[in-house]
């Protein structure tokens, strides 16, 4: 897997990178990976695959309802690994080689799922100022969606979350509210 420079996508990230929103910050991206896998990644796709295979016998064995029909057709296992693959190079200090257990994270979203997520959140915080302040007790909400397309053999990745500020001063140890306050105070220095 390797990490795809597309500048159009630049664009975007700028916006989604610490969008303030009052008492909220949302911090987003979009990255996409090539699906041509390297000496390291063979390995690991290698052991993925047998781990599956292995799981799918054990599962045949016995009588478990799991939902791993999906996982009996190759294209099926290797969109499973390339999206275990693009998350252990985006978050390269966590171990999702398991894919025992990863398979019941992944679920195919349809368009307009995503599509009505997308409009749900994304689109009411870019128009924040016109909404009534609601606030959410979670400290965080976050999202993952993957797009895998066969025939460019590329991953997108598109992730989001959003952290309380009031939540972030003592859970984050003011991490993003000194970014934030660091930003402005280089802003307040220049001279316009």
């Amino acid at each position: 897997m390797k990490f795809l420079e597309y500048t159009p996508l630049d664009s975007i990230n700028l916006f989604l990178d610490h969008l303030n929103l009052g008492e909220s910050t949302i911090i987003g991206n979009l990255e996409a990976f090539s699906c041509k896998q390297t000496g390291t990644d063979r390995k690991l796709s290698f052991s993925l695959e047998q781990e599956i295979l292995d799981y799918l016998e054990q599962s045949s064995d016995s009588d478990s309802h799991l939902p791993v029909e999906y996982l009996t057709s190759r294209s099926s296992r290797k969109t499973l690994i390339y999206l275990v693959l693009t998350l252990s190079h985006m978050y390269p200090d966590y171990d999702f080689s398991s894919a025992v257990r990863s398979h019941l994270c992944f679920r195919e979203e349809e368009w307009d799922n995503f599509k009505q997520i997308y409009d749900m959140y994304l689109f009411e915080a870019a128009r924040v100022c016109s909404c009534p302040c609601i606030s959410f007790i979670n400290w965080r909400w976050a999202f993952n969606f993957f797009f895998y397309n066969r025939k460019l053999k590329r991953v997108v990745s598109f992730r989001c979350c959003c952290f309380s500020k009031l939540a972030a001063e003592d859970f984050l140890g003011n991490d993003v509210l000194r970014e934030e306050e660091e930003e402005e105070d280089l802003l307040d220095d220049m001279e316009m």
